[in-house]
């Protein structure tokens, strides 16, 4: 639904999503560089704080992330 027209039918907002990001994977071991996953995380973390506040951000705030995963070489998924 719109943003707009959940607010003018006063429907119920559980929850937004005001970004998306790729690469926000976190730390983990792979080949390559990490440069775009730290820069995305810092985005979001920055646009969080820009809507929440830093007090709610750092002591009530909740980050979900859902990612696929690259087996690693040599990993006992790859051994079979």
């Amino acid at each position: 639904m719109d943003d707009a027209l959940a607010l003018e039918l006063g429907a119920p907002i559980l929850a937004s999503a005001p970004c998306v990001s790729v690469r926000a994977d976190g730390a983990k071991i792979h080949i390559g560089s990490r440069c775009g996953q730290l820069f995305d995380r810092r985005r979001e973390r920055c646009d969080g704080r820009g809507i929440l506040g830093d007090e709610r951000l750092r002591h009530r705030g909740m980050v979900q992330a859902h990612g696929t995963v690259r087996p690693r070489t040599g990993s006992p998924s790859r051994r079979c």
